[in-house]
């Protein structure tokens, strides 16, 4: 005969004992998910921030033309008050 107990002489497991929350594993688990929550949250403030300032240069770069263009306009009309 071994000493190893049966299963029927064994103790039920008393889940009250260990709670999952309280583990290393599941407190590990926990700040890695709210890091990794903080972390999307911070990545798509970034691509709104990243629309939000290509949206402002393309309309700088559209103003930019437009005086461009009005500033040649006034030096031909200076240019043929000239003459």
């Amino acid at each position: 005969m071994s000493n190893d107990p049966s299963p029927e002489t064994l103790p039920p497991i008393d889940d009250t004992q260990t709670k999952p929350e309280e583990t290393p594993k599941n407190a590990v688990e926990t700040v890695l998910q709210q890091l990794k929550d903080k972390f999307d949250d911070l990545s798509s403030q970034l691509v709104l921030k990243m629309d939000d300032m290509g949206s402002r240069i393309d309309t700088l770069e559209k103003s930019l033309g437009e005086l461009m263009q009005q500033t040649v306009s006034d030096e031909i009309i200076i240019e043929e008050a000239k003459t």
